[in-house]
């Protein structure tokens, strides 16, 4: 792999991070999550290398969405049961990842597992691009976003699939 370098950080860079930032924020606070599309093409584009970009995307969104989640709770409005069940599956779905990629001989390109997260379009592109670090004949930007489509309008199905069985069953 491919060294990973910081970016230089100028007097103009670290003005521009700043104001990217506060505008991530301001984004992000106004419509309650969505930050990251406007944080990571800008980070990238200041020379900040994808793999970095997104990573500090995630570092902020999990305190965040714990203090959004703690400050809900206070509320009322958290379903802890739902919440816990959500976990197990997701926990689940990771562990799955893991066997289909032993029982395959590691076949499976796991840089089409990370099309799945929720920055849509910047994920099949940073896809793309660390595929092409390692072969520059990877073509990968079309299945990584067919791939973050599909995990898209699947999650929504199967997110409603499971909250009729969980209000069937009484859970919820």
């Amino acid at each position: 792999m491919e060294n990973l370098n910081f970016i230089d950080l100028t007097y103009t860079t670290a003005v521009i991070l700043f104001l990217v930032g506060f505008v991530g924020g301001m984004v992000s606070g106004f419509i309650g999550s969505g930050g990251a599309f406007v944080l990571t093409p800008a980070m990238m584009s200041l020379g900040v290398p994808g793999v970095v970009a997104v990573a500090s995307n995630m570092a902020h969104k999990f305190p965040k969405a714990l203090v959004g989640a703690h400050k809900r709770n206070k509320y009322g409005q958290v379903d802890i049961k739902l919440g816990v069940v959500l976990g197990i599956f997701a926990e689940a779905g990771v562990l799955f990842g893991k066997i289909v990629c032993k029982l395959t001989g590691g076949k499976v390109n796991p840089l089409i597992g990370a099309a799945g997260i929720s920055a849509f379009p910047m994920a099949a592109r940073v896809v793309q691009a660390q595929g092409q670090l390692y072969d520059k004949k990877n073509h990968l930007l079309m299945h990584a976003a067919g791939v973050n489509t599909g995990g898209q309008i699947g999650s929504v199905v199967a997110a409603a699939v499971m909250l009729s069985v969980l209000k069937g069953m009484g859970l919820i």
